[in-house]
């Protein structure tokens, strides 16, 4: 095989593998991720009667053991906050369930850290 053909091959067997075992890419994993954190912020908004929103992941984790679950720590700005105090939420976010179906079957359970 020449150059050409091993990277062509190189290619074509990484596509195949990424389908197969369904390995998302990056951006698609970030964005799945951004999606699970806004609904954990309304979530939290739902719950404790607050007005937060979603600035960050400080951090994720994810984890399959037959039911997806993705484990998110997020730093939320108070909406009403004017002054220099304390305008910020750390929540924990415990979320079960395809996040790529509808909205309504996730299971998300969002603590208050601070």
């Amino acid at each position: 095989m020449n150059l050409y053909q091993t990277f062509l091959f190189i290619i074509i067997f990484t596509l195949l593998i990424t389908q197969t075992f369904n390995i998302p890419h990056t951006p698609l994993k970030r964005m799945i991720v951004n999606n699970l954190a806004e609904e954990a912020v309304k979530q939290y908004n739902k719950e404790y009667n607050d007005d937060v929103s979603f600035v960050y992941i400080m951090r994720s984790k994810y984890e399959n053991f037959g039911i997806p679950h993705y484990i998110l720590k997020i730093k939320a700005h108070l909406n009403h906050c004017k002054r220099r105090g304390n305008c910020w939420r750390l929540l924990d976010a415990s979320i079960y369930g395809n996040p790529e179906g509808p909205k309504e079957n996730l299971d998300i359970q969002v603590k208050i850290l601070n």
